[in-house]
């Protein structure tokens, strides 16, 4: 077995996937079907179409607005939720904390409560069927500053809790709004013990990471596009010891690379972060998690240690429940274990 063959078949924990890039077109077309969206909407459902199977990153916005549009009923949110889930397992993820935004997935004739027992209901068939975790972060788009508190109430809620939502995030495009407007909703989610996260970087660069460590405080900063640029920033993450979830590809599908055309990776682990690695969008960019490790092992050159490091830090950052987090972490270093000693002794994935 070689180092793509380890990766391959190594246990992985997913803190950032987005579930609107991580269900296969195949599926939104079948919902799309089913619901007669090509029929009704002709022209947009042709529209989207040809974005989702181009997987066009420059319509990206329109693009997601365009499929979630396409879910009417309880039983498409399950639908899109297990493809998740499939897809998922199959790369071996065996937790993952898969991020909502309501305003995109729950159509306005839905309750909250409707609304997560149809995810609950994919989560429940991927889990009975190939045995992954899978935990919920409600987020909520910059571009949306006056959703903030409610998606806040929704996540720290105790319907939320019973739904297995275990963290509040918020995304979208930096410049949209200021960061003041988050910040109520930021300090209810530590009176309530809710962990959070901010993906902070991709456009302000280092600036918009001080400034999100300012006011913020987030538990996990995702993509940290720039943060090489803030020593300041660097010294305050580790001291509070904050995660970073890196996002090779999607850097890559957005054009935020460094000026050499590569991913930052070997110089944030000599930073010595407490860092994991995310797919983000994998089915739009085209790259899954196994995808995104096995790049990250050839460009940073990658020691096995390193890989594990990765590996076991999306479970030590995850917003899982104490009990939980170290029963699956028992459970990696086992798998992890044997398939180092089946490297060892050359043998096959199969083989150990």
């Amino acid at each position: 077995m070689d180092i793509a063959g380890y990766i391959e078949s190594m246990p992985k924990a997913e803190l950032n996937i987005s579930l609107e890039g991580a269900v296969r077109a195949e599926a939104w077309l079948m919902v799309a079907e089913q619901n007669e969206i090509m029929v009704e909407a002709r022209k947009p459902y042709i529209a989207t179409r040809d974005l989702l199977e181009k997987r066009d990153t420059n319509r990206l916005d329109e693009l997601v607005q365009g499929v979630c549009g396409w879910l009417r009923y309880p039983d498409d949110l399950a639908r899109i939720v297990y493809d998740a889930g499939l897809t998922l397992s199959k790369q071996n993820v065996k937790y993952a904390e898969i991020s909502v935004n309501p305003s995109l997935f729950m159509p306005g004739n839905m309750t909250f409560d409707t609304f997560m027992t149809a995810l609950n209901d994919g989560r429940d068939r991927a889990q009975r069927g190939w045995g992954i975790i899978i935990r919920w972060n409600l987020v909520v788009s910059r571009e949306e500053p006056r959703r903030a508190d409610e998606v806040m109430r929704m996540a720290s809620s105790a319907a939320g809790k019973k739904h297995h939502i275990v963290g509040y995030g918020l995304t979208g495009r930096e410049d949209a709004q200021p960061i003041g407007q988050f910040e109520r909703a930021f300090q209810t989610a530590e009176k309530k013990n809710v962990p959070t996260f901010t993906r902070s970087g991709e456009i302000a660069g280092a600036e918009a990471i001080d400034e999100v460590l300012a006011h913020l405080a987030p538990d996990r900063i995702v993509d940290a596009v720039g943060l090489l640029d803030s020593p300041a920033a660097i010294a305050a993450i580790i001291e509070q010891d904050i995660a970073v979830i890196a996002t090779p590809s999607r850097a890559k599908a957005l054009k935020k690379l460094n000026e050499s055309g590569s991913y930052p990776l070997r110089a944030l682990l000599d930073r010595h972060l407490a860092l994991t690695l995310s797919a983000d969008l994998p089915e739009i960019f085209g790259q899954n998690t196994t995808d995104v490790y096995l790049q990250a092992a050839r460009d940073a050159d990658l020691t096995m240690d390193e890989i594990d490091q990765l590996v076991l830090n999306g479970l030590q950052y995850s917003f899982l429940d104490e009990p939980t987090k170290a029963e699956l972490s028992a459970m990696f270093l086992n798998e992890i274990s044997q398939l180092r000693k089946a490297m060892e002794q050359g043998e096959s994935p199969a083989e150990s």
